[in-house]
């Protein structure tokens, strides 16, 4: 028995095929854009951590410096 597919059912297997194509494209986009905003919240978490740090060095060095006197 030969398997004949007919030029509609092509046609269908090939708007499934787009379909499915699209969707993994949309989910892959959507997963990217959530790893960069982790990535960009991490970056910001660590630039508050470091900037308080500064902070506090230069609130320790100003209170050395009127200690001197």
């Amino acid at each position: 028995m030969t398997d004949y597919t007919t030029p509609i059912e092509a046609t269908f297997e090939l708007q499934r095929q787009a379909v499915e194509g699209s969707h993994q494209a949309f989910q892959q986009s959507v997963e990217f854009q959530q790893r960069l905003n982790e990535a960009t919240l991490d970056s910001l978490e660590a630039t508050e951590s470091t900037q308080r740090k500064v902070v506090e060095l230069q609130q320790e060095a100003f209170h050395t410096v009127l200690d001197a006197w």
